[in-house]
């Protein structure tokens, strides 16, 4: 039983671990996306 426990801790963990690398991911994405918004802001005044 004590097994099952460490695992299912253990599974948890690591879906906690996904959740943060897939919020940050998409920051990450929503950054890049505005960063390019701001680029073609930049060509379109020049």
């Amino acid at each position: 039983m004590p097994a099952v426990q460490i695992q299912t801790e253990d599974q948890k963990a690591e879906s906690v671990s996904l959740m943060i690398k897939s919020l940050l991911g998409a920051a990450a994405e929503i950054r890049q996306t505005q960063s390019v918004k701001d680029v073609e802001m930049l060509w379109g005044s020049i």
